[in-house]
Order: structure tokens, then sequence, then C-alpha cells
């Protein structure tokens, strides 16, 4: 997405840029997937190796989760898988796109997503330099999916105090969401408290607050 070049972008050229941008490897095998449906070969190639980072992953999560890793151990875990397993699947990725370029002229599909994957080549392989970053942002898209697919069904909601409102139980809900708590019940429990006669101040009501009383009975 172009509005976030500002912020990966430094202003003084001798000096790194205050953020950094870690590209979706979700995104790159979506392309090259197209490709290889409609019977490319090459494309294929790439989609196998991207499913090997994908697999290397998923080892990592559950080796991290049966030794009962967290923080920055399971960061340090997960880098050394990284760079042990994931690095040669990255080289011999890069390796291929480099090899298959040539074959192809700028008005092919497969041309296209080569040039996108090698322009995003840094921000796609940062990941191997730190154990806490994910290889694909599918959790953030996953999040925001019902919002996408029913947008149509609440874009217009009437006025702005009922766009106000509803930005507030997205806020709740999806707070309750993050932190494990059932929706239902807080919103259950909060609302007796709200209309009372003397309700409690508002930073005592939120999902964080309520956490430990909603989880211990």
């Amino acid at each position: 997405y172009a509005g976030y070049n500002p912020a990966v972008k430094s202003r003084d050229p001798d000096r790194p840029p205050p953020i950094r941008r870690v590209a979706c490897w979700a995104h790159v095998r979506r392309r090259f997937l197209e490709c290889a449906d409609r019977g490319d070969t090459n494309a294929k190639q790439l989609v196998d190796l991207i499913n090997e980072l994908f697999r290397v992953e998923r080892r990592a999560r559950k080796e991290i989760e049966k030794a009962g890793l967290a923080g920055a151990a399971a960061d340090a875990y997960r880098l050394a898988l990284r760079q042990h397993d994931s690095a040669a699947i990255v080289a011999e990725i890069k390796r291929l796109i480099e090899l298959f370029t040539p074959f192809y002229t700028p008005s092919r599909d497969m041309a296209e997503h080569l040039g996108y994957t090698c322009n995003l080549w840094d921000a796609l392989t940062l990941f191997l330099d730190h154990g806490d970053l994910p290889t694909d942002n599918n959790a953030a898209e996953r999040a925001i999916r019902p919002l996408v697919v029913g947008r149509k069904n609440w874009l217009f909601v009437g006025s702005e105090d009922a766009g106000e409102w509803a930005a507030i139980f997205y806020s709740l809900i999806e707070s309750c969401r993050m932190l494990k708590l059932d929706p239902r019940r807080y919103l259950a429990h909060v609302t007796p408290l709200l209309i009372g006669a003397n309700p409690p101040p508002p930073a005592s009501l939120t999902p964080l607050a309520l956490r430990a009383a909603l989880t211990s009975t």
C-alpha cells in the first residue's frame, strides 16, 4: 500500500529508515499460484518453495509450544530455525526468480509477479534476521475479513452518531477477542452497570480492566 511509503522512507540518506517494511509471503504465493493453476511449471516451483517456508514456520510453532517457550526464548528458537532452514529456501527462490525472469515478456502476468517479488525482496527477507517477525499478515487479514465481507451491510450507518457507536462496539468486541473474553458475557456484565444510578468510571469497565474478574468466575 503506497500510503505506507512515507513511514518507511528515511529523510536522511545516510541513516536507515525509522521503520522497516516487512512484506507478506502469502501475497507473493497467491500471485504465483494463479499462474501455476494455469499450468505454468515455473510458477509451480516457486509455490512449492514458498510452501516449504510455511512448513518451517509451522514446525517452529509446534516445537515452541511443545518446549513451552515464550517471549525472547521463542523468538530465538524461531530465528535459529529460520537461519538454518528458511535461509536456504529463500536463496533457492531468489535463484529461480533470476533464472525465470528472462523467459517472460513484460506483458505476461508471470513477469509482473517476478518483478513484484524482486521489488519487495528486502522486505520479504527481513524475517530471516528476526525471530519475532511474521512471514505473512494472514492474521491481520483474518481479523478484518468480517468488516470487509459485511461492509455493504453497514457501510451506510444512517448518521455520524451511529458510525461512532459502531466503532465503539467494534473496539470493545475485538478487544474482548484479543483478551480471550466472551464478548457476550462482557456486554452482559457491563450493560447493567452503565444504566445504573451511579455508573463506575469508564476506565474500570474496559475489557482489560475486567479481564481478571470475568475469567476467574
